[in-house]
């Protein structure tokens, strides 16, 4: 089922399957089930603006890593995306309101927006 967006650095990214039985099966799953989602632009160089004016276009949650820490440092909805910084507006686990936080756009390391918890998210910080 669909489960939302990511972006990874490329440096991050060990391993990509093509053709094999696996994606097969996703295919014919996501076919059965009538999935369809939204194409992304992926062409030029600046996906991290892209993928921010996305989610912020279609006011969707979002999940910052920063840092290669591998963990959700930030989550909540784009606020703002300047030239060297984007503000988030946070929501915490509840759908709560939890503040603003600033970051530089090249301590980002991954993406992640619109999948099931997300929406969850969004649901909860609509009440």
């Amino acid at each position: 089922m669909y489960d939302g967006y990511g972006l990874e650095l490329i440096d991050n990214i060990y391993r990509l399957g093509c053709n094999g039985k696996y994606e097969k099966k996703i295919k014919q799953l996501y076919d059965y089930n009538n999935q369809k989602h939204d194409v992304l632009d992926f062409s030029g160089e600046d996906l991290v603006n892209k993928f921010l004016n996305f989610a912020k276009e279609r006011n969707l949650i979002i999940t910052l890593e920063l840092c290669d820490s591998d963990s959700p440092d930030v989550q909540g909805y784009v606020n703002e995306i300047g030239a060297a910084s984007i503000t988030i507006t946070c929501i915490d686990d509840y759908g709560d309101d939890d503040g603003i936080s600033v970051m530089a756009l090249k301590a980002i390391t991954a993406i992640v927006c619109d999948s099931e918890d997300k929406v969850a998210l969004k649901t909860l910080s609509q009440k």
